[in-house]
């Protein structure tokens, strides 16, 4: 291939107003998306936020657990995404497949916003292509464990409509950035919150390209959006009492979510670091790549969002834990990354092309031209094969045993409870099996993924440590590796305790318990249900 092939295949492919190059790009990307997350299972924290889903048509679906008879926060602030996924919901009647069909629609959407951004940057398609790509592959952030585009949840929209609000911003339309931050932080206020903080001073840093009246009005209208939201967040979180709110403030930092808000768990400083040099990089490159008013306006975002985090670094020395529970971290650690990856791809895409472009007195000598196109294509093949592998094993294997309902030993067990058991009963079940309330839809003593986010959380870990048998050492996560030594151990008294005192009516565990086989009910070889009596022993 000669060099003005070469620069005709780059010129073809940065093009960036060709619609069939973006939907080229488009289809890549939910290749790789549909691999690694279009699974018949629960991601995370989506099981939890989809109750409001349901509970928004069926008001006393699981109202007896404790966690939402207690407020939890996934019942509490997403009336916005309820209202978005619901009609998903009342025409499959399944939540799960509601899940997966709502991530393939956000997807879509989170694409499209992406190459909108893309187009309106004038960035060429592969730009958002391989940019995109790498922040898929890089997990979607730095360090926090913060993610978009995984399971469907209310801070994915928010993060969307916090790049509609900013190509609002591009272009000088104030009340309709106003609008998407204010319906931002509807659907997540934390995420909605930080973003609309960083869009609104850097538009201040502007203020000439937009004078007063543009920002005020984009000020206001998210204040105005979400006046009754403040209200309600204002009372579910001054619940309790000053100490207890204290306290359960330390319990959600150090014990519950340390992946997200204490930067000692996921080295901060550290993280802070390269966050400052990813800026540092990002407001350089903008400037050479994109018009002058776009690049101040999104240097003085990326550079807000990294001092939030380091304000957040101040509030975790200070131990601050109220402060940190407002998520400091999170959308910088998202969008810094993606892009910084978006300049560095541009910048280094049309160096390559003018390298392309030179003179033929320059060029490199053909055979040396070809070695590296050949020893390229073979790194990349062979990354591309290492990578893809896994991921196309794990996705045959899940949906392999959703199909296989016969060794399906969990979904057996989940049915069976369902079409035998009392819909108001109470389980003590194995809590580091995050979705069993929603599998089963029964109600659960404790489950590790629904501590409420006010004073309850308390009430939370003192659940935690009962059936752990004992307090709590592990951290986040970790903590499930706890909880699956010791709760298949539970003595007879220690069960009988728990029954008693929080209603108890069924005990579910992984291991067959001959002192209560007079008790059970039902068993498959992998989980074994028992009745609790008024008498064990």
């Amino acid at each position: 291939m000669t060099r003005v092939d070469l620069a005709t295949f780059f010129r073809k492919w940065m093009e960036p107003l060709t619609a069939r190059n973006y939907s080229l790009m488009i289809l890549i990307l939910l290749t790789v998306l549909g691999l690694k997350y279009f699974l018949p299972a629960f991601q995370v924290n989506e099981a939890g936020k989809l109750i409001s889903v349901r509970q928004l048509v069926e008001p006393d679906f699981l109202s007896h657990d404790w966690a939402v008879a207690k407020s939890h926060g996934d019942n509490t602030f997403d009336f916005a995404f309820a209202v978005t996924v619901a009609p998903l919901w009342l025409f499959l009647r399944n939540m799960m497949w509601a899940a997966m069909v709502a991530r393939v629609l956000f997807w879509v959407a989170f694409l499209l916003i992406l190459a909108k951004l893309g187009r309106r940057l004038e960035f060429e398609p592969y730009v958002v292509l391989i940019g995109t790509a790498g922040w898929i592959l890089l997990k979607q952030c730095l360090g926090t464990s913060e993610w978009i585009l995984g399971g469907i949840e209310p801070k994915c929209f928010s993060y969307a409509l916090l790049l509609l609000a900013l190509c609002a911003i591009f272009d000088k339309a104030m009340l309709k950035a106003g609008i998407y931050c204010g319906l931002a932080i509807s659907f997540h206020v934390l995420v909605g919150f930080w973003g609309t903080l960083a869009l609104g001073i850097a538009s201040l840093m502007a203020w000439r390209d937009f004078g007063w009246r543009r920002i005020l009005t984009f000020g206001l209208i998210p204040v105005v959006i979400n006046l009754p939201l403040v209200i309600i967040t204002h009372r579910y979180y001054a619940m309790g009492t000053d100490a207890d709110r204290e306290l359960a403030a330390k319990i959600g930092v150090l014990i519950d979510d340390p992946m997200h808000i204490d930067p000692d768990y996921f080295h901060g400083a550290a993280l802070f670091s390269i966050l400052v040099v990813m800026t540092a990089g990002s407001v350089w490159l903008f400037r050479k790549i994109v018009p002058a008013f776009e690049a101040r306006v999104i240097s003085g975002f990326l550079v807000v969002l990294t001092l939030e985090f380091g304000v957040g670094l101040i509030a975790s020395q200070l131990h601050s834990y109220r402060f940190l529970l407002s998520f400091p971290f999170r959308v910088a650690d998202v969008l810094v990354l993606i892009f910084f990856l978006l300049a560095l791809t541009c910048c280094a895409g049309r160096r390559m092309l003018a390298w392309c472009d030179r003179d033929a007195g320059k060029r490199m000598p053909l055979r040396w031209k070809n070695a590296v196109c050949i020893a390229l294509s073979m790194i990349f093949l062979g990354t591309y094969a290492f990578n893809i592998k896994k991921p196309v094993e794990d996705f045959a294997k899940i949906w392999q045993s959703r199909l296989d309902r016969k060794n399906d030993k969990w979904r057996e067990m989940t049915e069976w409870i369902r079409n035998q058991t009392p819909q108001n009963a109470v389980f003590l079940s194995p809590p580091w099996l995050n979705i069993f309330w929603i599998d089963a839809e029964r109600a659960q003593v404790v489950n590790f993924k629904r501590a409420p986010h006010n004073y309850q959380m308390i009430e939370w870990r003192h659940r935690l440590e009962i059936v752990n048998r004992g307090p709590i050492t592990a951290r986040s996560y970790h903590i499930m590796d706890e909880l699956k030594r010791n709760y298949p151990n539970l003595s007879l008294h220690e069960i009988e305790a728990i029954r008693d005192r929080y209603g108890a009516s069924y005990y579910l565990t992984v291991v067959e318990r001959p002192d209560l086989s007079a008790m059970l009910v039902h068993g498959n070889g992998e989980y074994f249900l028992y009745r609790l009596t008024q008498n064990l022993n």
